[in-house]
């Protein structure tokens, strides 16, 4: 069997899909997921290159600022598993 990596973190998940990395979704309930991985040869210079990154590190927090902006007026729609609307 395959050594396995997996993460919460969004933004590393996007950047290893920018990196031809296949991922997994797993539903860990409570409206979290994690991705997972097969392990791979030189993960740690991938991950490394991505917390490293001046610009990627300026656009994760660009886009949660914006993002905050966006909710504070109006917070975002939550949806259950059957897509119903939640209030």
């Amino acid at each position: 069997m395959k050594k396995k990596y997996q993460t919460r973190d969004f933004y590393l998940a996007v950047w290893f899909l920018m990196n031809g990395i296949e991922l997994e979704i797993k539903d860990t309930g409570k409206d979290r997921v994690t991705f997972v991985c097969d392990d791979f040869q030189d993960r740690d210079v991938l991950i490394s290159g991505f917390y490293n990154s001046d610009l990627l590190q300026k656009f994760m927090i660009n886009i949660k600022s914006l993002k905050n902006k966006m909710y504070s007026k109006r917070p975002p729609v939550i949806f259950s598993k059957k897509n119903e609307q939640l209030k």
